[in-house]
């Protein structure tokens, strides 16, 4: 009886036809304007702006291997147009969380015009620096190569 009521509404939902809802976004796909950027980055404090050029220095990691490359390098190949696209760097902000570490988050646009932003954690005890959103920070990790003789 069950599987034939499940059946049943299986079979009227693909003959409905595709839902017409939009798309959940994700933290990393907000809606940004320039306007909400610039108030975010505006807010940033005298401290924060130091702790992003020292972020800037580093090399982020992903699940405990380093970047080939600090994040400002890699930020600069992307903007000069050596990375998959060419961005413009809109700025960063930078705040205090709950656990007494820095969440940076670094704002870009494409080429259509588009306003995106990329999420580190930045934690001042072990100086480590990794990714809170995986949708735009892991763009800016580089794979290290091979130091192997030949």
């Amino acid at each position: 009886m069950v599987k034939t009521l499940t059946t049943i509404l299986y079979c009227i939902s693909i003959l409905a036809g595709p839902a017409q809802e939009r798309p959940a976004k994700t933290n990393a796909q907000e809606d940004l304007d320039l306007a909400i950027i610039t108030e975010r980055i505006a807010r940033t404090s005298p401290q924060g702006l130091e702790v992003i050029e020292k972020i800037r220095r580093l090399m982020p990691e992903v699940q405990s291997h380093r970047s080939g490359k600090t994040l400002g390098e890699a930020i600069d190949d992307w903007s000069n147009g050596r990375g998959q696209f060419l961005i413009h760097p809109v700025g960063w902000e930078a705040l205090t969380n709950s656990t007494g570490h820095w969440t940076l988050f670094f704002y870009f646009r494409d080429e259509e015009q588009k306003y995106y932003k990329a999420g580190w954690e930045y934690n001042n005890d072990t100086g480590v620096l990794f990714p809170i959103e995986f949708t735009n920070a892991t763009k800016f990790w580089v794979r290290r190569s091979e130091n192997k003789r030949p």
